[in-house]
């Protein structure tokens, strides 16, 4: 008998099942990744902006903050520094933080992969405020492009809330 027809004829099944087998696992591995990895890149410097729209301490109402964060990502996870360096008060004066003025926190969070969207972010700030006190701001933003993310925050600090932004420095 000739190879083809005798390798056919042994091998065949097990060529076909395999094949099918390893296509099973590829389509398996591409599912995986959509629905458990990001692919969204947050490591950098970035400035962060707030509006302040609601507040116990009435204020804060229409106030402005900014700060520079410095974040490290690995995997869904991030981490990093944050500095506040000014305020905008509710009739657009800027307030600089000079210095030893300046105000300084750390943040963690973790990526929420958007398969049928963008992807979610969740950072959680503590920030000593001049008073020696942890505030704890948690923001809920949404990646809308790879340098800018957009959605809100609620902070301990006279309960306020509001609108964030993020956009990459570097």
């Amino acid at each position: 008998m000739e190879f083809k027809v005798l390798f056919k004829k042994y091998y065949g099944k097990e060529i076909l099942v395999g094949s099918i087998l390893l296509v099973i696992g590829w389509a398996g591995s591409s599912l995986y990744k959509w629905i458990f990895v990001s692919d969204t890149n947050l490591n950098g410097y970035w400035k962060v902006a707030l509006k302040i729209k609601n507040s116990t301490y009435k204020p804060y109402l229409n106030m402005g903050c900014e700060y520079r964060f410095t974040i490290s990502q690995n995997g869904d996870l991030v981490q990093g520094s944050a500095e506040k360096y000014n305020e905008i008060s509710a009739d657009g004066k800027v307030y600089n933080y000079n210095g030893n003025q300046r105000l300084y926190g750390k943040c963690t969070g973790h990526i929420e992969n958007g398969h049928f969207g963008n992807a979610d972010i969740t950072l959680t700030l503590d920030e000593k405020n001049i008073y020696g006190k942890i505030n704890i701001c948690t923001f809920k933003l949404k990646v809308i492009h790879k340098d800018s993310l957009v959605g809100t925050f609620i902070t301990s600090a006279a309960e306020a809330e509001g609108i964030a932004s993020m956009k990459r420095i570097e």
